[in-house]
């Protein structure tokens, strides 16, 4: 299943959930041949609910500030203050789709990972729609036109999740259709509307990122136009810098493509200062900071954010904080016993909460490879790094991996 981890899980299950809609509904994958490309284009916007348009609707400068404030409050974990904004945005302009966005962003942030059976749940699938119905009659004038795209792109991204959530796959399609549509649109309006950055920089770098680590998905790629990693990072360099309210989101997911893919902790350390300064309450700031000061051996740090997890009232932040706590005493201490007792007790937080997708289900499994790797425990060893191979993206945990099973090998 779809597990939507706290952000990076977006691009790391685009393809894995269309194989895994064709086992649900039986059907042959070749028959998904042609749709294939209106998932890939839209699946990796998952997140896209977290942004938003450069603000043209209402005019005033106060307007203006009141949304700014209400996504900070958001980010900043502050949604009883964002809740009030929003709701001053609406009783002034009840017809405009505003409110309805910064909605989705303070219900979406309150929820993940996301669960079906809950009155949030059903509250953020009527803020996606409601924001749809005002947003589409904003096409027909110019001046509303652009950013009337942005949210309709936003909210049909979002539908989509809410969609596949509820196994309703043949609504899901529509809207990938949809998805597709507005994001075409984004290509041409980027150079007006800094914040299609976001979208571009997205779709640029991981249509290259994904078959390198997904080599199933390969001989599907010729139906995508070329991206490139490098065009990619910059426009989400643009975005992070210059974007309205998608530059929460660009920054972030800088932070991710350095810490995962690239394996460059101290440019992902760049933009994490950043988002500490700006929003040092939220759990996925502090656990890219712990994260980045793991690979650069800062073992305080790490120790410093893996306690804010560990105070949280979510089983996944207290997961994430296990798996830190286990590493610090793995990697400083070489205190396998410990650390395995953090690692199996962060697999048993995963496996009680249906965590078993995350990458951190992996490096869960990592982590305690190692450990029995240094106890010489082959046979325990050799089971965890498996079970890791299969969902860590991360690429000096999968150079990890490589080098045990090389060792491993060499020895036959």
């Amino acid at each position: 299943m779809l597990h939507l981890r706290e952000l990076p899980k977006t691009s790391a299950h685009i393809f894995s959930y269309i194989w895994e809609m064709a086992r649900l509904l039986k059907v042959n994958k070749t028959f998904l041949v042609v749709p294939l490309k209106v998932f890939f284009v839209s699946f990796f916007l998952l997140l896209y609910q977290n942004s938003q348009a450069q603000y043209q609707i209402t005019k005033e400068v106060y307007d203006k500030n009141l949304i700014l404030g209400c996504i900070d409050s958001i980010y900043n974990y502050n949604f009883d203050r964002a809740e009030t904004m929003y709701s001053e945005l609406r009783k002034k302009y009840p017809n405009d789709p505003s409110s309805y966005m910064l909605e989705q962003l303070c219900l979406y942030w309150q929820l993940v990972p996301l669960t079906v059976n809950n009155q949030r749940f059903l509250d953020y699938s009527k803020a996606i729609n409601k924001t749809i119905e005002l947003s589409l009659p904003l096409l027909k004038d110019p001046k509303t036109e652009a950013e009337a795209s942005f949210y309709l792109l936003a909210s049909y991204s979002s539908l989509i999740i809410v969609q596949s959530k509820l196994k309703e796959f043949g609504k899901a399609l529509g809207s990938a259709k949809q998805t597709y549509m507005y994001i075409k649109k984004g290509f041409l309006l980027k150079q007006n509307y800094t914040d299609f950055h976001y979208s571009t920089g997205l779709y640029n770098y991981y249509v290259e990122q994904f078959p390198e680590n997904h080599g199933a998905v390969k001989p599907f790629m010729w139906f995508f136009p070329k991206g490139s990693k490098s065009i990619g990072l910059s426009e989400f360099a643009l975005g992070a810098e210059n974007g309205l309210f998608s530059k929460p989101q660009s920054n972030f997911f800088l932070i991710h493509v350095y810490v995962k893919y690239e394996n460059k902790p101290l440019l992902a350390q760049y933009w994490a200062n950043k988002m500490y300064k700006m929003y040092p309450n939220n759990p996925l700031v502090q656990t890219y900071m712990a994260e980045i000061a793991l690979m650069l051996n800062d073992f305080d740090k790490t120790l410093q954010f893996a306690n804010f997890l560990t105070v949280s009232k979510k089983n996944s932040n207290l997961m994430l904080s296990e798996y830190f706590k286990g590493m610090i005493e793995l990697k400083k201490n070489k205190d396998t016993k410990l650390a395995k007792a953090h690692f199996y007790y962060g697999l048993k937080i995963c496996l009680e909460n249906k965590y078993t997708t995350s990458d951190y289900y992996g490096l869960l499994h990592l982590g305690l490879g190692l450990c029995y790797e240094l106890e010489k425990n082959r046979i325990n060893a050799d089971e965890n790094f498996k079970k890791a191979d299969d969902f860590v993206e991360h690429k000096w945990a999968k150079n990890e991996i490589k080098r045990y099973f090389s060792i491993k090998k060499s020895k036959r």
